[in-house]
């Protein structure tokens, strides 16, 4: 029932996307494709240097807190192995982006310790590094600073994959907005060769194909990852391990994002669920605020799932538009038996469909989770009445 739901739902989105599927495989049967050298520009990278070893880097027994400030983090104790992918969560302000830099080495530690793997190599992407960036470069020359063993192609490519395609690619650092300046650092970050990535928040500027690009990076990079991120989507795809900022308190938690909800789930929550069996059966002005709380918490837990759907739906419709050009520019291209036309018009056709596809399942995970939050929700206020 529930997956009859979701195809009613966006049975309109799905026939557009199901004739686009049919008319790439009539092209196909009628031209022939042939394999190119170069790749998509949103395919790219993330430059590597080998770590023998079998951690990356560790905390023991780490404490920090700003002058005058409260405790951010305390006891912390963390061991990053090799390949680990460890996702930090937790609400802002609560001290993920000061535990990377804590990671970087840019904050020392008020007790205990940080340690590195002799053949650890980090590169660090937030908003603490920006300063690296040099107003009378353009974008590509920042990027190629970063490694300069790089060839142009190579350097364009992470262009392209940054959104700045073509001669946006030559804009200068001076004249980029906020944006910008982070689209060109996580480049630089793609450009520099290191083991160890602490990265922070760094899909905040991209669109939805860059996004993909950025998962597919993460998960072929052969060294460990550390990454501070509120997209679901990027945890569920990246992340194995958590490291958790909740109620003052940060811990570590072994299993993916998903385990973490199903088995704990955030404190607030668990804490709501107990005032409502404690306080059922009040007086009606704790029931009507028990209530009032319900659904505030069920707008917080919803909204961030509601914008992923519309980023999705928007995005699938904007491929279809995509598609529909470029059908309409490789008919144009058999016409005239533009063989290398031909062949780079349905690659782009192709990239298009598979986006497409893991845009759609995308929508479709965060529908399902959407409607089980809700679910959950509706069951708990009818409880309430």
């Amino acid at each position: 029932a529930q997956e009859m739901r979701f195809v009613e739902r966006f049975r309109a989105k799905a026939r557009r996307a199901s004739q686009a599927q049919s008319r790439l495989k009539q092209i196909a049967k009628r031209d022939r494709l042939e394999k190119l050298d170069e790749i998509s520009t949103l395919s790219f990278s993330f430059n590597h240097t080998p770590n023998p070893g079998k951690w990356a880097t560790e905390t023991r027994s780490l404490e920090f807190n700003y002058k005058d400030g409260p405790t951010l983090i305390s006891g912390l104790e963390l061991h990053v192995g090799a390949g680990d992918r460890v996702g930090v969560i937790g609400p802002n302000g609560k001290g993920k982006s000061t535990l990377l830099r804590l990671l970087a080495g840019e904050l020392k530690p008020v007790a205990g310790e940080v340690r590195y793997h002799p053949s650890t190599v980090h590169s660090l992407f937030g908003q603490s590094a920006m300063e690296i960036l040099q107003d009378s470069r353009t974008i590509e020359e920042e990027i190629n600073s970063a490694n300069t063993m790089l060839t142009r192609t190579q350097v364009r490519d992470i262009c392209g994959g940054m959104m700045f395609g073509g001669d946006l690619a030559l804009k200068t650092i001076e004249i980029l907005s906020g944006g910008e300046k982070s689209r060109t650092l996580l480049g630089r970050v793609l450009a520099r060769p290191a083991n160890l990535l602490l990265l922070d928040e760094p899909t905040n500027h991209l669109d939805m194909a860059s996004t993909e690009a950025f998962i597919d990076a993460i998960n072929a990079f052969p060294g460990t990852v550390v990454l501070v991120t509120h997209v679901e989507s990027v945890l569920r795809e990246t992340c194995n391990r958590l490291v958790i900022f909740d109620e003052g308190k940060v811990r570590v938690f072994e299993g993916n994002y998903d385990d973490f909800l199903r088995r704990h789930g955030w404190s607030s929550e668990l804490e709501e669920r107990a005032r409502a069996v404690r306080k059922k059966g009040g007086n009606r002005k704790d029931q009507r605020r028990e209530r009032a709380q319900l659904i505030e918490e069920r707008s917080r837990q919803l909204k961030p799932l509601r914008d992923e759907m519309q980023r999705n739906e928007n995005f699938i419709d904007a491929l279809g538009e995509k598609s529909k050009q470029t059908e309409t520019q490789l008919i144009d291209a058999s016409q005239q038996g533009n063989a290398h036309e031909i062949s780079s018009l349905s690659l782009q056709l192709k990239n298009l469909q598979d986006s497409s596809e893991k845009a759609f399942q995308k929508l479709e995970e965060a529908t399902n989770e959407h409607d089980r939050i809700q679910a959950d929700f509706d069951a708990r206020l009818a409880e309430e009445e």
